[in-house]
């Protein structure tokens, strides 16, 4: 997504947040406001992505097994391996639950 987009979309919550006549409530901080905006935002554009990236690891590492395995294709399993833990990590970082492969 483009850096613009993030700019704008903040900025309109940042500008809504500080108008008089905004409507959050006045028990809310407007950079709380802000941020919960946001994380919420960002989520939405990155769960979907993050997931069927994961996904798509687990599909990746099954078929490696079914060629061969460890036996056969242990640097390659291993980099998946590695790969998933980077895209759990990633997706820990924004705050994105991913589904657990059974």
């Amino acid at each position: 997504m483009p850096e613009t987009e993030i700019k704008t979309v903040l900025g309109n919550w940042i500008a809504e947040a500080l108008s008089p006549e905004g409507q959050i409530a006045k028990n809310i901080a407007p950079s709380d406001w802000v941020a919960e905006q946001f994380l919420s935002w960002w989520k939405s554009r990155t769960e979907e992505s993050l997931s069927e990236a994961v996904w798509a690891t687990s599909q990746i590492r099954d078929e490696l097994v079914r060629f061969g395995g460890w036996e056969k294709c242990g640097e390659a399993l291993e980099a998946v391996c590695h790969l998933n833990e980077a895209l759990t990590d990633l997706a820990g970082n924004l705050g994105v639950e991913l589904e657990q492969d059974g």
